[in-house]
């Protein structure tokens, strides 16, 4: 239960704050009723099924050499009249198992004490100050917000490791980028396979990036 407190004197932080920050910022509250809708998990999980029953036993083509951590997930599912009629069933069974127990919202025991629960509530109301993981895997800590943004701002940002661009400069070094990496990908398309291709097309994507940020 240890947190490390790098707060100003002047600061008050709420009371038994240590009993819940010390139970590590990987502890997951768990709620009192089961409030999660399953359809979206059963819908991955049918194509997932659908896909893998499709292509089982089928032969692979030798130029094709699948690389896991180059794979792009489509947006194409089997037809459920191509999979064989015992699995269909099996899913749809699964499938109504499954959304019987979310029909109805089901008491649970709680993994935090009423008092842990009060803090919990007290913390979510604040905005002055952070829960943060302390360097060097020394656990989380506590710190106000205008401190964290100040030192981020003065010990990093504002070093010379960073030059700050306006929108101008940093729209034209984005356009350059882009041009190079078009220009690499149109002269070396055929020395690569299409899974290659198409992990390097679709990261390519600016639409479907997420922009970096400093936390």
């Amino acid at each position: 239960m240890e947190m490390h407190d790098l707060t100003e004197s002047l600061t008050i932080i709420p009371k038994n704050l240590s009993s819940l920050i010390g139970l590590g910022m990987k502890f997951c509250p768990i709620e009192i009723y089961t409030t999660v809708n399953p359809t979206e998990t059963l819908d991955r999980f049918r194509k997932d099924l659908y896909t893998k029953t499709f292509y089982a036993g089928r032969p692979q083509k030798r130029e094709d050499v699948f690389i896991p951590k180059m794979h792009v997930e489509s947006n194409w599912e089997p037809k459920e009249w191509d999979i064989p009629t015992p699995i269909v069933d099996r899913y749809n069974k699964f499938c109504s198992s499954i959304r019987s127990l979310f029909r109805k919202k089901r008491r649970k025991e709680n993994n935090l004490l009423p008092f842990q629960k009060l803090v919990l509530q007290s913390l979510t109301l604040r905005t002055d100050i952070l829960v943060v993981n302390y360097d060097k895997n020394l656990g989380p800590a506590i710190i106000e917000t205008s401190v964290c943004t100040r030192r981020a701002f003065l010990e990093h940002l504002d070093t010379a490791a960073y030059r700050e661009l306006t929108e101008e400069q940093a729209t034209t070094h984005m356009v350059k980028v882009a041009r190079a990496i078009k220009k690499w990908l149109r002269k070396h398309k055929k020395s690569i396979s299409k899974q290659e291709l198409r992990y390097l097309n679709h990261n390519f994507d600016p639409t479907l990036q997420n922009y970096p940020f400093f936390i």
